[in-house]
């Protein structure tokens, strides 16, 4: 098959996957994007210049949609991570590529979405833990989570951002 033939059935398990997500069937269609994720990450593998590395990134972004919504926020912001890291090195790779930057700045924000989401879940697992044993948790602070309080790296390009950029500074686009 070739190269072109294969990245079509990979759109097509792509699409299908992600129509099969968002109409309920998750687990079904999950697997339908890991087959186009699987033959992505080949066409990668065999022509590194190809689009397939961006497509893989897409795929993983989309997964991680799919995951965050069905409340699997670990797995989501895995492959949020995979995204990050690919899209980080496309953009190392070709600074001057407007699609790519882009892809960065959506990447890191669905990921700190994501990871903002883990972490809220996991605060508010602690607070009703100690809610229950009848302790103060978090001195008054409920429901007042900050994206730089988080315990966790998002990215470089977000982490790098100062902290006297203001409210709402994202990541600098180079």
């Amino acid at each position: 098959m070739t190269p072109i033939a294969r990245r079509d059935a990979a759109l097509g398990y792509d699409r299908m996957g992600e129509t099969m997500a968002n109409t309920g069937a998750i687990s079904e269609g999950l697997k339908k994007l890991e087959m186009a994720r699987s033959i992505y990450q080949e066409l990668a593998a065999s022509s590194p210049q190809s689009p397939a590395r961006r497509d893989v990134a897409s795929v993983d972004m989309v997964m991680g949609d799919i995951l965050k919504t069905a409340h699997k926020n670990d797995d989501a912001v895995d492959n949020f991570r995979q995204a990050l890291k690919i899209t980080e090195t496309l953009v190392a790779e070709d600074p001057k590529n407007t699609e790519y930057k882009r892809d960065l700045h959506n990447n890191t924000r669905a990921s700190g979405r994501c990871a903002l989401r883990c972490w809220q879940a996991a605060r508010s697992a602690e607070r009703n833990r100690a809610s229950a044993a009848g302790a103060a948790s978090d001195g008054g602070r409920a429901g007042r989570v900050r994206l730089r309080d988080l315990p966790i790296q998002l990215a470089p390009a977000y982490d790098a951002v100062p902290r006297s950029a203001g409210a709402g500074a994202g990541p600098p686009l180079r």
